[in-house]
């Protein structure tokens, strides 16, 4: 437990800060972007403080908030976390940001945590939010998408929007199809969804592309292919492309054709097994290519080898022999 809450070359910075009524650090937060309000500083217990309604990240690396959870009980606080007094109960605080150092400060086992507290509105408090998130880059796509879904619902003292999708894109520096890009993630299958929660670095385009294709089960086979880093972009792009051009590889399967997803072909629709193919054939050309490269790069190599090089290559052609070998028995096998 540190000894201060806070440190002591901050403490002359919250004197000043409430004599002007603005927070220390204030350009480097995203409140500045508000109209200001009066602040008030305390030392609040951390029990009476409660998330922010209406924040949109859901998700918090636990190593991260326990390496930050050391640093606060190594050196305390160096900056205070904002609140905002409760609209449903008097003793209750909602964050308005801060909420790492909130919950980092709750498995340090503080009891007390620094904060400024500031009466801001409903809607000042989901814009301030987004503005942190997105500055920081710490919201998935989906929760990002669903941020400014709320900002574009909300309406201004003469019942009209707030926002055009132009003007939140300039409030928060972003262009129009930036936040365009985002909102259509808000229409995409559930499927789709959860992929870019589990695998937030997937490329949005990839996304976009699995839109285009009409069934979760025609999805699967290339969502679970996006999953282990099998399919690239531009590997998706050409799979849908061909999976829903008119007259492409829709039609019913041949029932000699096989595909090596785990599915059972004889679970799977025409349309299903037909992307599942897709994919297959995509990998496997894949694989070629790679193949393919090394067997080129070493013959062109050989040449200049001396007989030791000449040598570790034999021992290897004769590892890939035999690999081949087993390959073309699991073909004879399962035919």
């Amino acid at each position: 437990m540190p000894k201060q809450l806070f440190r002591r070359d901050f403490n002359d910075r919250d004197k000043e800060a409430q004599e002007h009524h603005s927070s220390p650090f204030v350009t480097q937060e995203p409140e500045h972007l508000l109209t200001p309000q009066s602040l008030a500083l305390s030392d609040l217990p951390i029990d009476a403080i409660v998330p922010n309604p209406f924040q949109a990240r859901t998700s918090f690396d636990p190593a991260s908030l326990q390496e930050l959870a050391h640093s606060i009980t190594e050196h305390g606080f160096i900056t205070r976390i904002r609140v905002r007094p409760s609209p449903h109960s008097d003793d209750i605080f909602e964050l308005v940001y801060g909420e790492r150092r909130w919950r980092a400060a709750r498995m340090a086992s503080l009891t007390h945590i620094p904060c400024e507290i500031v009466p801001y509105t409903d809607d000042e408090l989901t814009e301030i939010g987004l503005i942190e998130n997105v500055q920081r880059d710490d919201l998935l796509p989906t929760e990002e998408a669903e941020m400014y879904r709320r900002l574009l619902e909300q309406l201004d003292e003469n019942e009209k929007p707030k926002y055009t999708i132009r003007s939140l894109a300039k409030r928060i520096g972003k262009d129009k199809g930036y936040v365009e890009a985002r909102l259509a993630l808000l229409r995409a299958p559930e499927d789709v969804q959860q992929l870019l929660k589990d695998q937030p670095d997937v490329p949005l385009r990839v996304a976009r592309e699995l839109i285009k294709v009409p069934s979760p089960e025609e999805r699967a086979p290339i969502i679970e292919q996006v999953r282990t880093g099998t399919l690239r972009t531009e590997d998706v792009r050409a799979i849908v492309k061909q999976h829903t051009q008119p007259g492409g590889e829709t039609q019913e399967t041949h029932p000699g054709e096989r595909t090596a997803q785990p599915l059972q072909p004889t679970l799977l629709s025409p349309a299903a097994q037909a992307a599942a193919l897709l994919v297959f054939e995509r990998t496997l050309q894949r694989d070629h290519e790679v193949v393919q490269r090394v067997f080129e790069r070493l013959s062109q190599a050989i040449q200049g080898m001396g007989e030791t090089e000449k040598m570790m290559v034999r021992e290897h052609v004769l590892v890939w022999e035999d690999l081949l070998e087993q390959v073309k028995q699991h073909l004879l096998e399962e035919g």
